[in-house]
């Protein structure tokens, strides 16, 4: 984990730089809100593009306390990368065939 903070303290940026498992993302949400306590009025991004791995239930356990815990810390980015072409879901959202 690398903590990204401008000099400003505008922007406050948790960047995950190993893996990201179900059962390690528990630790982000009360990072989140030490940053928030410290930067109040900042944007806090949490940012998984530099992670080594991102389990998907891990992204989806992460996107979930985040949002639990949101009325305290107020939005919270979380930047992903875009999965490779060859592991994108096939066909159309809504049960269409492509």
């Amino acid at each position: 984990m690398l903590v990204r903070i401008d000099l400003e303290g505008r922007h406050v940026t948790l960047v995950v730089t190993g893996v990201l498992t179900g059962t390690n993302q528990q630790a982000l949400a009360p990072l989140v809100l030490r940053a928030r306590a410290l930067f109040p009025e900042a944007d806090i991004t949490v940012d998984l593009n530099q992670a080594h791995d991102a389990e998907p239930e891990a992204v989806d356990l992460l996107h979930w306390s985040l949002d639990a815990v949101q009325p305290v810390t107020g939005p919270v980015r979380i930047t992903a990368p875009v999965p490779p072409r060859d592991q994108r879901p096939v066909g159309r959202r809504g049960g269409g065939t492509p």
